[in-house]
């Protein structure tokens, strides 16, 4: 109440055991799985608002046959999220995202952080239209590489994004 704030927790787990045959032969893929978060997220006033956010999870997966295929990786996502409208017409907006992968191999391992930010003016009778300039990626960090791994193979994949970029909005 303090701060007019809401504060979550949030913890998840599974496992799975999936049967595959390589060369005839029966494997199991056994993948343990867990995450946890938190969230702090305000209500402080239609005027300024703001979220905090963090999970970790990790992920593993143990063959019986072909141990070659086992993985083991990290995933921590970290946010912020901010709303400010400090006059009557201006608003700034800003996001940031900072994202963590370990376990993915050489190369393919990922620490960035996605930031964009906004500053908009409302427009119209009863400001109910707005008029933007926004920019997505402004350290020109964001990339996209992923790994899938299975009991018979290891698949990478790579793929190209937009980096930084500008951008005019009109809402209404």
């Amino acid at each position: 109440k303090a701060i007019k704030s809401n504060l979550n927790f949030n913890i998840s787990a599974n496992y799975a055991r999936t049967p595959g045959l390589i060369n005839d032969q029966l494997n199991y893929a056994n993948s343990p799985t867990g995450s946890l978060g938190i969230t702090l997220s305000s209500n402080i006033s239609t005027k300024l608002d703001f979220t905090l956010s963090t999970t970790t999870a990790y992920s593993s997966t143990f063959n019986t046959l072909n141990m070659t295929s086992n993985s083991r990786f990290l995933n921590q996502n970290s946010k912020i999220r901010f709303y400010w409208n400090p006059w009557k017409t201006l608003v700034f907006r800003t996001d940031a995202s900072h994202q963590f992968y370990s376990g993915l191999g050489d190369g393919f391992n990922q620490n960035f952080i996605l930031w964009n930010a906004s500053i908009a003016t409302k427009v119209f009778k009863n400001q109910q239209g707005e008029l933007s300039l926004l920019v997505f990626d402004i350290l020109g960090q964001n990339n996209s590489i992923s790994r899938n791994f299975t009991e018979t193979y290891i698949e990478t994949n790579i793929t190209n994004v937009l980096q930084r970029y500008f951008m005019v909005q009109s809402l209404y």
